[in-house]
């Protein structure tokens, strides 16, 4: 992203594409599409389940198609509140993605049926779907979503440490407050987690 890239930009890009300047969309893209890129790529890690059928890119196409619906009705107060809204649907896409894969009647199970057609997704379908690995995949699946119902402030500093690979000091630059707020947040955020999960996390 862009070093010279500030609220006023984004909500001047955004009045633009609102308007149906489609070029702003491009625009924007420019100052902020690495970034998405990587975080795309950083959270599709998280979900193992995912990442044997679908490419960085082929998430992110998808996660943006989100990102411009949800750009037609809401504002984001920041380039910060507008990273946290892609991250958010990066997710809840990565959660369906799961869901289509790995449901009953996902994608998986069929590849798995499929005699003689891919045989190296049938493969890693057919491993996916033996035991242990199936619940394994259930708690993160858990996880990620049990994420989405922390506190907004919470929510951030994990969205921004866990998934975006800041440091504390770093996100603490992009919040606006001290290091010790932010690991006094994360903290927090942690214990919520614990308190769904007892402890008994997701293998990293």
């Amino acid at each position: 992203m862009s070093e010279t890239f500030h609220t006023d930009q984004l909500h001047l890009l955004l009045e633009r594409f609102r308007r149906g300047d489609r070029s702003a969309w491009d625009e924007l893209y420019q100052h902020v599409g690495g970034r998405l890129e990587f975080l795309a790529h950083r959270m599709l890690r998280g979900f193992p389940q995912v990442r044997c059928f679908e490419s960085t890119g082929d998430v992110l196409q998808n996660a943006l198609l989100r990102l411009l619906r949800a750009l037609q009705e809401v504002q984001p107060g920041s380039v910060r509140e507008f990273f946290g809204l892609a991250s958010l649907l990066l997710r809840r896409e990565l959660l369906d993605l799961k869901k289509h894969y790995c449901g009953p009647q996902g994608e998986a199970a069929h590849r798995v049926g499929a005699a003689g057609k891919r045989e190296a997704g049938a493969r890693v379908a057919t491993e996916m779907l033996n035991e242990p690995d199936l619940p394994e995949l259930e708690e993160w699946s858990e996880f990620h979503r049990q994420i989405d119902e922390l506190p907004p402030d919470e929510r951030e500093v994990i969205d921004l440490h866990f998934y975006q690979g800041l440091n504390m000091t770093e996100a603490a630059q992009v919040i606006g407050v001290n290091v010790r707020t932010v690991q006094r947040r994360w903290n927090s955020g942690l214990a919520r987690l614990r308190s769904v999960f007892h402890d008994e996390w997701p293998r990293f």
